[in-house]
This record gives C-alpha cells, sequence and structure tokens, in this order.
C-alpha cells in the first residue's frame, strides 16, 4: 500500500514537471514571436521613409544622398554603419547598392538602388535579425 501511494505521487510529480516545463516554452517562444514581430516592423519602416524620400528629393539627388552603408534610429537615417534603435533593444544598418540592369530584350539600362534593411537583437546568447530587402528605381 505505501509503495503504490509513492508510485503515484512520483508519476504525479513527473507530470507536473511536463507542465511546468511546456508552459515555460509557451511564454518563451510567444515572447521570441513577438520580438521577430517587433524587429519585422523596425526594418520595415526606413523603407517607408525611404520611399517618401525619394519622392521629395528627385532620382539624382536621392542617390547621391542614399549610398553605402547607414542605420535608422527609428526616427532617421545616419551615415553610421549601425545603430540603436532610440528606447529599444534592437540594432540597425541599411545598406545601399546602386545598379543598372539592361532589361530582357534590351532597351535602355534601368537604374536601381536595392536598399536591405536590418534589425538585430539578442535572445539569450544568440543574435537573431530581421531582414526586409526593397528595390527602388529611377523611374
Amino acid at each position: 500500500m505505501i509503495i503504490e501511494v509513492v508510485i503515484a505521487f512520483a508519476v504525479v510529480a513527473v507530470a507536473l514537471a511536463g507542465l511546468v516545463q511546456i508552459a515555460t516554452r509557451s511564454t518563451t517562444n510567444s515572447g521570441a514571436a513577438k520580438r521577430q514581430a517587433v524587429a519585422t516592423a523596425h526594418a520595415t519602416k526606413p523603407l517607408e521613409f525611404l520611399e517618401g524620400e525619394k519622392e521629395i528629393l528627385g532620382w539624382e539627388a536621392f542617390k547621391a544622398t542614399y549610398n553605402g552603408n547607414k542605420c535608422f534610429d527609428g526616427v532617421a537615417i545616419f551615415n553610421f554603419a549601425s545603430c540603436a534603435i532610440t528606447g529599444t533593444e534592437y540594432t540597425s544598418t541599411l545598406g545601399f547598392t546602386n545598379s543598372s540592369t539592361i532589361p530582357t530584350g534590351g532597351g535602355y539600362p534601368v537604374e536601381q538602388i536595392t536598399i536591405v534593411s536590418q534589425v538585430t537583437w539578442r535572445e539569450g546568447s544568440n543574435t537573431l535579425k530581421s531582414v526586409q530587402t526593397k528595390v527602388f528605381t529611377r523611374y
């Protein structure tokens, strides 16, 4: 009888430990998914900002202003390789690549600027990232 009670308690203890582990993992995964969604929003924001800049500045000034590596702090673009997004745990980098491609079948070259917006953050001992890319064309 005593052995049966001890075994029953052991089974209950193992079951409870398993439930606690599942709940902990679920909470961790939920937090990671939330941070990924926030990072993606931060990576998209400078691309939206740059759409407006292209319209305001015109192609030549836009191309001259936005090239190489820069960063977005959540408000403005700076001439740094990376910077912290103000008030967050995230870091932003922007890469600008100018190119000129000839359409299939010939024609005039199409000027393009490819912008890669990357946001990184720490998740425990790992560095994670969200990357968004947008191609701007002259016309």
